[in-house]
């Protein structure tokens, strides 16, 4: 068994997982982020986190990302907020930043959970975010290959 430390990369006969530290309630808790490249794929997950230039570099070109989408930009009730957990286009621009062939938003709280709401922010992350966008639901199984009709699911 190995611990898999915030910096570094692990390699296996196909395969590597990189990992790199990203912002959430440091001190606190310790997030991690992760990029799994297998053969010709590379899937990034970012925990649970706000922006993180680390993680832009490490999600280069991936071809999934999965990303924790908490809120709607501009409704934080505190400044803090912005430094713990990341806002609709705020996962926008990370994905955009790092070239994601597709983002998956996940981690949705309640406030975007209702009807219409998610195909409004969906809209807008369009506007920032030109690769696939899909907003994600529970069990939902995706696969490495951007869905046929391009754009925002």
């Amino acid at each position: 068994m190995i611990e898999i430390q915030a910096k570094g990369t692990h390699e296996g006969p196909d395969w590597s997982l990189q990992c790199v530290e990203v912002p959430h309630v440091q001190p606190y808790l310790t997030c991690q982020a992760y990029r799994l490249d297998h053969g010709e794929k590379s899937f990034c997950y970012s925990g649970d986190a706000s922006y993180s230039k680390a993680f832009v570099r490490m999600a280069t070109d991936c071809d999934v990302m999965v990303h924790m989408c908490h809120r709607i930009s501009g409704t934080q009730l505190h400044p803090a907020a912005l430094t713990v957990s990341a806002a609709h286009l705020d996962v926008a621009r990370i994905a955009e930043e790092a070239g994601a062939k597709t983002c998956i938003f996940t981690h949705i709280n309640a406030q975007m959970d209702v009807p219409g709401v998610p195909e409004r922010l969906l809209q807008q992350i369009g506007e920032v975010y030109k690769g696939h966008a899909i907003w994600g639901n529970d069990l939902m199984q995706i696969g490495f290959d951007p869905p046929a009709a391009g754009g925002i699911v």
